[in-house]
C-alpha cells in the first residue's frame, strides 16, 4: 500500500508544473517572479517527462522481448513495436522542441505524445504488464496533463 501511495504522490507532483503553466496561460502571463518565460520552462519540462516515460516503455519492451535477434529485426508484432515507438516519441518531442520552441506546435506534439504513451500503458495493462491501480493513476494524471496542455495551446499567442 505504501508503494502505491508514493507512486501516486510522485505522479501528482509531476502534474504541478503543468497546472502552474496552465494557470499562467489563463492569467495571460508568461512571466512570474523569477521565471522569465513560463512557456519555455514548461516546454523543457514536457520534453523531460516525455523522454522519461518513453524510456520506461523502452525498458519494459526491452525486458519483455524474448530472443535478442528479434530486437534487431524491425517488426510490428508483439510488444517489440513499443520498443520502436518509444524511440519515435522521444525523437518527435526533441525535434518538436528544436524546430518549434515555445510554440503551439511543440505543445500539440507533446499532447499527442502523452496520448500515445497513455494508449501504450493501456495496452500494457491489457497484457498484465502493469496493474490496474497504476493504470488508473496514470489515466488520472494524464487527463490532468492533457487538460493543462490544451489550455496552454488555446491561450498561447
Amino acid at each position: 500500500m505504501m508503494k502505491r501511495y508514493h507512486e501516486f504522490v510522485l505522479m501528482g507532483l509531476g502534474l504541478i508544473p503543468f497546472i502552474f503553466a496552465a494557470a499562467a496561460a489563463l492569467a495571460d502571463t508568461n512571466k512570474i517572479f523569477f521565471i522569465s518565460d513560463i512557456n519555455r520552462l514548461i516546454s523543457f519540462y514536457s520534453l523531460a517527462i516525455i523522454s522519461f516515460m518513453s524510456g520506461a516503455v523502452w525498458g519494459i519492451s526491452l525486458i519483455r522481448s524474448l530472443p535478442e535477434k528479434q530486437l534487431t529485426a524491425f517488426s510490428w508484432q508483439g510488444i517489440k513495436k513499443y520498443f520502436y515507438l518509444s524511440n519515435a516519441l522521444t525523437l518527435s518531442a526533441w525535434c518538436g522542441l528544436f524546430f518549434a520552441p515555445n510554440s503551439k506546435g511543440f505543445f500539440i506534439i507533446s499532447l499527442i505524445c502523452f496520448c500515445i504513451l497513455l494508449l501504450i500503458d493501456k495496452r500494457f495493462y491489457e497484457l498484465n504488464i502493469i496493474d490496474k491501480v497504476y493504470f488508473k493513476s496514470r489515466c488520472l494524471i494524464t487527463v490532468g496533463v492533457l487538460a493543462c496542455l490544451s489550455i496552454i495551446i488555446f491561450k498561447s499567442h
